[in-house]
């Protein structure tokens, strides 16, 4: 057969469209690629998020000098597996902790104003569940009374032994003659069986009327009770109410064993030195792994400084001796005014600090110590831009690879925030990520109030005294209560006085939790960091709105402003500095 070498026309067009194409899909394929890739990235930013979808978070990221950056609130919160509030009633002093089975541990008071028929009463519950969806259903707890005093044990911290075993430290204000006296009384309070039922509980007054630790905020903390790594009691407290006497001072109490038996506690003076400690409504007492306690209170100011300082005290051999007890390391003032401050430590495997820490104002604040922490030039830290100046009522704990995990209240909504960073913590890229754990309104809507006569308005503020607790695979289990705050007329008579008031009329207690959300990647902003000290800028808060509880913010609230953060705060000066070991 006879080819020829000449190429027909018919053939030639279907080849150079091949051609074409491919030159064409070489040209627009990048563009195609890039297109997708930006789509992407903006779908994983996206704060909306389907009941499919993984929730998402804000990354925090530490806050440079000098910056006027200001951080937008939280997302809403992630889908949680529980939120629980066990019934109607006014209930404060919410705690939970987590034993090594998974089990949730909880504790909570019955307070006034109280219901027809009821009284108050202290609560402790359990749930043991195959799944931590069962957990979020009422019936699958075991709830107890545990203690029904008429005179109320209004507040309780609640701690595990190492086998899970529930310990409780209650307190109730001093009376005398009916009148409260300040000042608190202590008791303690164990089960080792079946401690779902309350005859199987076993308590025993710790201070008499003639000593008690003073409680002059109730915005406290729980953190002055703790167990050792044997899961023996001990706690601190300040003796108020004999402050013109001899016992007056600050104290470190023990017991190792038969604890609800008199004559088994001891105590002894973590002041002695005459360098004045405060072990007052945010103390925090927190144990190594071999059981050497650590204390955080505060310092009365100076002349040249009436602001207090946070303080460190330590204890590594025969803590029942005060000599034995360092001197208190001076670290941040918590600035002055009648606002809020709080911190929050834990102890890591290798025994070194973590601490959380908001003085009246912000901002709030991340520190740790790997060593001789008495010592305050061996303290490093940071600040977080939180936004609003949220940061108040830190709770921290660490997950199983030691990484900070915090629960505080989020001062844009006045209600419950989680904070958690996974990498890179003490460094200048520290890897922070928050998301709202529960929003007020989810209170508002399960529990609504209407305003009592004379009352304008009124709103759910949550996020108050949070406690934060881990299991087994680091998810988060939250307790925390929130109060109802009413806007009320000071006159109610007098229809030309528009004056008002405000005042917490109710209180409950709430229960949350949820799988550890998942963090996003990202790239953070350089801390000011040095080898032995931090440097900080104390910022001025943003002003406070109430637009997400009450609607439109108007001048009678004021007072309130006052009463909820103090305005005191606000005259911090922007060009104050503090540095650790100062």
């Amino acid at each position: 057969m006879n080819y020829s070498s000449t190429v027909h026309k018919d053939t030639l067009r279907p080849g150079l469209m091949v051609v074409l194409t491919i030159i064409l899909g070489v040209i627009l394929l990048p563009i195609v690629i890039l297109a997708l890739v930006l789509s992407i990235i903006t779908i994983s930013h996206s704060k909306i998020v389907s009941a499919q979808e993984e929730p998402a978070h804000t990354v925090y990221l530490p806050l440079v000098q000098g910056s006027s950056e200001t951080t937008p609130p939280p997302p809403p919160p992630p889908t949680a597996a529980g939120a629980l509030m066990f019934g109607e009633d006014s209930f404060r002093s919410a705690a939970i902790a987590v034993d090594d089975q998974g089990g949730m541990h909880i504790a909570f008071s019955r307070i006034a104003p109280l219901l027809p028929g009821k009284q108050q009463a202290l609560f402790y519950g359990f749930c043991q569940s195959a799944t931590q969806a069962d957990c979020s259903d009422e019936a699958h707890w075991q709830l107890t009374e545990v203690d029904n005093l008429a005179e109320g044990w209004p507040w309780v911290q609640l701690r595990l032994t190492p086998n899970g075993r529930p310990r409780l430290l209650l307190m109730r204000p001093i009376s005398r003659d009916g009148v409260p006296f300040g000042g608190l009384l202590y008791r303690y309070a164990e089960c080792n069986t079946n401690c779902t039922a309350a005859q199987n509980w076993q308590a025993l007054d710790i201070t008499d009327q003639g000593t008690g630790g003073g409680l002059y905020n109730t915005d406290y903390s729980y953190q002055s009770f703790a167990l050792d790594h044997l899961g023996r009691p001990r706690f601190v407290y300040e003796d108020r109410a004999n402050n013109a006497g001899a016992h007056a001072g600050a104290y470190y109490v023990l017991c190792d064993g038969n604890c609800t038996q008199p004559g088994t506690w001891f105590e002894t003076r973590l002041d002695s030195s005459g360098d004045t400690v405060y072990v007052d409504e945010h103390a925090a007492l927190t144990f190594t792994d071999d059981g050497r306690p650590r204390v955080f209170g505060r310092d009365s100011g100076s002349l040249a400084d009436p602001s207090s300082k946070l303080v460190y005290l330590e204890c590594n051999t025969q803590c029942a001796d005060s000599a034995n007890w360092s001197l208190p390391a001076h670290l941040l003032s918590t600035n002055s005014g009648s606002g809020i401050y709080s911190w929050s430590p834990a102890v890591d495997e290798n025994d070194g600090i973590r601490l959380t820490f908001t003085p009246r104002g912000g901002p709030f604040y991340y520190l740790w110590c790997h060593a001789d922490c008495a010592q305050p030039e061996n303290w490093d830290g940071y600040s977080l831009d939180l936004g609003g100046g949220s940061g108040d009522y830190s709770a921290l704990a660490l997950d199983r690879h030691g990484r900070p995990r915090v629960a505080y209240r989020d001062l844009n909504s006045y209600s419950l925030a989680y904070l958690w960073c996974d990498g890179l913590c003490e460094s200048p890229n520290p890897q922070w990520h928050v998301t709202l754990a529960e929003d007020s309104a989810q209170i508002s809507d399960e529990h609504p109030i209407s305003p009592l006569p004379a009352c304008v308005r009124g709103g759910w503020f949550g996020g108050l005294r949070p406690v934060l607790a881990l299991d087994a695979q680091d998810n988060p289990r939250f307790a925390y209560d929130a109060e109802y705050m009413m806007e009320c007329l000071q006159n109610p008579g007098n229809p030309n006085d528009p004056s008002t008031y405000v005042e917490a009329k109710w209180w409950t207690s709430r229960f949350v939790f949820f799988p550890q959300p998942s963090s996003v990647k990202s790239t953070s902003v350089l801390p000011t960091l040095s080898n032995s000290s931090c440097y900080f800028s104390i910022k001025t808060p943003i002003d406070v709105s109430f637009r997400a509880v009450f609607g439109e913010k108007s001048p009678q609230l004021s007072q309130m402003e006052g009463i909820l953060r103090s305005e005191d705060s606000a005259q911090n000066d922007n060009s104050t500095w503090w540095q650790l070991g100062l």
